[in-house]
């Protein structure tokens, strides 16, 4: 065999294996796409948003897009093309920027996306981690990032052996750190090191195919929330045009409503009804103080949580409550974060609740439940008294009648009186003016008249006075029998406007400020210059000045004084001696929080909301306060429509209010008439005396 036989035969066999290449390349490329399309058809929600993250660096030319047919060779330009032409909703294409560029992916339209592609090109399998923590860093940053969305993540290494079920199980614990759990990893099947540089093509795996993994959390009480092992979840079989082996749910609900009591951190402080007093729990021996957990035994929430744990087969632990009394918490101005919020954002707590309301604010840097109570926060002022019986009568008419009813009194004297005058035929008794009054008043309070007129005219005013008079004395009766048993309340205030207009000194928690500034209402800033803070404690005591003072109001949780006035600020009839003042003047829904993205959130959601259409949250307040109610011995006693009253003195202290100063009236008037006579028969005397001596 001479050279150039040689050659040819070595040219001829280097073409074949570069065609070999070429040819099993682009059967990978395009198999890894169709498998892509074919789960963004099959799983991906039509009309959501989609996600793909190109490895393209921004403003590299050595690599652009060209959404041509000619381009099928690069595996993302044709991905990109082929999800175009299905049309299943919005395609937001991230490109990785280059060093010297700066917020290069915020140009990119920010919309939430619902699902994400990320293919990862590396050439070995040590490059994988490094390769995806960046792209995943990125789209972290961006506004758009939901780590909740169904995530895709392709790894192509070209260069180098791998283990298909190890490189998955780091891909997928990378996914885990940024709380991803939706996700699923497509990889070529094993590659093992061969001779040769045949190790860097895909030639050797040409009859392989693309395997598909995930992971299941909460499968055990050992495998809570640790990756220990991946599971297969199909096999793209590239025969043809390639196929899933097994069709099945790429995507199903990774947590179920069995948690395998799994533990569950919970942060919380007692509070009123809401979260009863905690008691340290004896761990390993350890003394009360060193307990890292503490229990609660009482509590509407601390019921209803423990109600949602049990449900979920969870184990529920409870940390001590924020040192300091931080209760809630917040961020200081040095940046520190105390409270509940710290314990929550700082991964101390899974959850936290507490009659924690829901706050647009909070919620960007947490996760909030579905509300499980909505708390209505109003003005509460003093109760309005009662009416005292002795008051009775003269509520029967207002004072504008009263005055008219005089008026007519007098006007009914002056027309009698003119009759009389105009009639020199009329009785002599009416033309004389006592005379006159006492029959007008006598009529009128429904005495008879010992003094019949005798002309028509007279006679016929008279007839239409007694008409007059004795309406009037069914009207009186038929009320002043009302008043007496049941004298009514004084004005009671029912609006904010009121209280204003009253002058009456008005607070609440200094923590409510940022409500009442928030609030659209013309009034909030007049509020918030005059309130006084009413801290919790009553301290000071602003119920007791609202209760028992009579000077004061307050705006404050309804559930709250509900609860207290089942046992407290009450009369000795069960009557509140605090009601509110007009309608609710804002509202507050009480959530549990949870660390920003907890793939738990859906769950809670779930039962909550059985919980919730059960009814059973409703009965368990309702009982507390009846059961409140009946400890304090304040249990008010039902009357019903048609039970009367026995009248007793104390009823009829509107008459005596009347028949007492009348009475005195008429001894005082009685002795200044015998005086007067006295009087005038003493002059008398004197006067006749000079007279007889003379004579």
């Amino acid at each position: 065999m001479n050279g150039s036989t040689l050659i040819s035969i070595l040219f001829f066999s280097i073409s074949c294996w570069l065609l070999d290449i070429v040819t099993t390349d682009t059967t990978d490329v395009q198999h890894l796409v169709t498998c892509l399309k074919t789960i963004s058809n099959k799983h991906f929600t039509p009309g959501s948003t989609t996600a793909l993250f190109s490895s393209i660096p921004i403003g590299d030319n050595s690599r652009s897009l060209n959404l041509t047919s000619s381009t099928t060779n690069d595996l993302e330009s044709h991905l990109i093309l082929e999800l175009n032409h299905m049309a299943v909703g919005t395609l937001v294409v991230f490109q990785q920027p280059k060093e010297n560029a700066v917020d290069s992916l915020d140009e990119v339209d920010q919309n939430i996306y619902k699902n994400c592609i990320i293919v990862v090109y590396v050439e070995k399998e040590s490059d994988v981690i490094e390769e995806l923590g960046e792209k995943l860093y990125l789209l972290s940053s961006t506004a758009s990032w939901n780590p909740r969305a169904r995530f895709v993540v392709s790894v192509v290494i070209t260069n180098g052996a791998y283990n298909s079920e190890a490189t998955a199980k780091v891909v997928l614990e990378e996914l885990w750190s940024f709380e991803i759990l939706n996700a699923i990893v497509i990889l070529k099947s094993s590659q093992t090191q061969t001779n040769g540089n045949d190790a860097r093509t895909f030639s050797n795996i040409r009859h392989q195919n693309l395997e598909i993994y995930s992971w299941f959390p909460h499968h055990d009480q050992v495998r809570c929330s640790a990756l220990r092992d991946v599971v297969p979840f199909d096999i793209w079989l590239m025969e043809g045009n390639g196929r899933f082996k097994n069709n099945t749910d790429l995507f199903p609900n990774k947590i179920t409503h069995n948690l395998q009591k799994c533990p569950i951190t919970a942060g919380t402080f007692p509070i009123d009804f809401v979260v009863g007093p905690y008691k340290y729990l004896d761990m390993n021996g350890s003394t009360a103080s060193e307990s890292p957990y503490v229990t609660y035994d009482s509590g509407n929430e601390i019921r209803f949580m423990k109600l949602v744990a049990e449900r979920l087969n969870v184990n529920l632990r409870f940390l001590p409550p924020p040192p300091n009394n931080e209760r809630w918490g917040n961020i200081t101005e040095d940046g520190r974060i105390t409270g509940l919020l710290g314990q929550i954002v700082l991964g101390k707590a899974d959850i936290g609740f507490g009659a924690w309301p829901l706050h647009p604010k909070l919620i960007m840097i947490m996760d909030a439940t579905k509300t499980y109570y909505r708390d209505d926060w109003l003005w509460w002022v003093p109760c309005a008294k009662k009416v005292p019986r002795w008051k009775s009568i003269t509520m029967v008419f207002l004072p504008e009648t009263w005055i008219i009813l005089f008026i007519s009194i007098i006007s009914a004297i002056l027309v009698i009186s003119g009759l009389v005058t105009c009639e020199p035929m009329e009785c002599r008794v009416y033309r004389n003016c006592a005379n006159c009054v006492s029959s007008m008043w006598a009529t009128f309070l429904g005495v008879s008249t010992p003094y019949t007129p005798r002309r028509t005219p007279t006679r016929m005013f008279l007839i239409s006075w007694i008409w007059y008079c004795l309406a009037i004395n069914i009207i009186f009766q038929a009320f002043l029998t009302s008043f007496l048993i049941e004298p009514g309340f004084q004005h009671q205030m029912n609006s904010i406007e009121e209280i204003l207009t009253s002058k009456m000194k008005y607070g609440y928690n200094e923590l409510i400020d940022v409500v009442v500034r928030g609030s659209a209402d013309a009034l909030s800033k007049i509020i918030l210059q005059d309130r006084m803070a009413c801290n919790e404690g009553n301290k000071p005591p602003c119920l007791d000045w609202v209760a028992y003072h009579n000077n004061f109001s307050l705006l404050c949780s309804k559930t709250l004084l509900d609860y207290l006035l089942t046992r407290e600020y009450v009369d000795r009839n069960g009557k509140p001696l605090i009601c509110q003042a007009g309608g609710v003047f804002f509202p507050l829904n009480y959530v549990t929080y949870m660390e920003k993205w907890n793939p738990l959130l859906n769950r809670f959601n779930d039962m909550i909301t059985r919980i919730l259409e059960s009814g059973i949250e409703y009965h368990w307040f309702e009982s507390g306060l009846h059961m409140q109610r009946v400890y304090a011995g304040v249990t008010e006693r039902k009357t019903t429509t048609g039970e009367y009253s026995d009248i007793s003195l104390e009823h009829a202290q509107g008459i005596f209010a009347v028949l007492v100063p009348g009475l005195l009236l008429s001894v005082v008037v009685f002795f200044m008439e015998l005086s007067y006579h006295k009087i005038i028969r003493i002059k008398t005397g004197k006067s006749s005396n000079p007279t007889a001596n003379g004579g």
